[in-house]
């Protein structure tokens, strides 16, 4: 009986280690390919004219902190961006069907995209994961990030006080004619929000505009996100604003009490 069961159970395992291995050695190939003669530092695209588009959207995960004394802001997202790469496209019918792949990001061409009002020295503020390329050239890339950037505090009403913080990205050195940011949606994701002890989130829009500098013939494109939010009052009413009332009361009865 143990002979029998050998008999159907080992081949049955080596032919799936013979697939798995052909399957690996398919992706194997194909990244082989892919990369042999692909150069991060070029555009891929068929003509040096061509734009790429960059659709560009945020997910805004959490407002980690607003240091009003820096006038800083802390910021905890994940981007999803997408473009199309003419370099990285394949037939899936000559490595076993493999439709997509995932590559490092260092070894796939990407737009200089930074956070222009970074207030660390970084400016590049996200985690360089693995892009998804799929047989068509779409490239997706959804690299997270904690980002710290300025943001112009007025605490005039304090605590009842409300805030716009921005968060602008652009291209640093690719201008409009070559790389082109695309909105989407003038929304930013909040499925996932995380909401924050101190404030309420009222909204996050991003806006798209197309500026020329003194210094370059061809305009830039940049997204700017604003975050609008407003300080939760009964937060700083029961740590705050209650125990001076609660103190200046105290005070004000120490008068009515008999002099002897």
């Amino acid at each position: 009986m143990k002979v029998q069961l050998l008999a159907i159970v080992v081949p049955v395992l080596i032919s799936l280690s013979i697939q798995d291995t052909s399957g690996s050695q398919a992706e194997k190939d194909l990244i082989d390919s892919l990369l042999s003669k692909y150069d991060v530092m070029v555009r891929p695209t068929v003509r040096y004219t061509d734009i790429i588009n960059v659709s560009f959207a945020i997910t805004l995960q959490q407002i980690v902190d607003l240091d009003e004394k820096n006038q800083l802001l802390t910021t905890s997202m994940y981007m999803d961006w997408k473009w199309t790469d003419a370099y990285l496209t394949w037939d899936p019918a000559k490595f076993d069907g493999i439709d997509e792949i995932r590559l490092p990001a260092k070894k796939v061409w990407k737009p200089d995209i930074l956070v222009y009002n970074s207030a660390v020295d970084s400016f590049d503020q996200m985690l360089q994961t693995n892009m998804v390329v799929r047989s068509t050239g779409a490239i997706e890339w959804l690299p997270p990030g904690l980002f710290k950037t300025t943001c112009d505090v007025d605490i005039r009403y304090f605590p009842f006080d409300e805030q716009k913080c921005t968060i602008k990205f652009g291209a640093w050195t690719y201008h409009g004619g070559m790389v082109d940011l695309v909105l989407p949606s003038e929304q930013a994701t909040l499925d996932d929000y995380i909401p924050s002890g101190e404030w309420d989130l009222i909204s996050m829009k991003g806006s798209r505009t197309s500026v020329k500098y003194l210094c370059c013939p061809h305009p830039f494109v940049d997204v700017t996100y604003t975050i609008h939010m407003r300080r939760r009052t009964l937060f700083y009413g029961f740590n705050l604003i209650l125990p001076c009332v609660l103190v200046c009361s105290l005070t004000i009865l120490v008068f009515l009490l008999p002099a002897d």
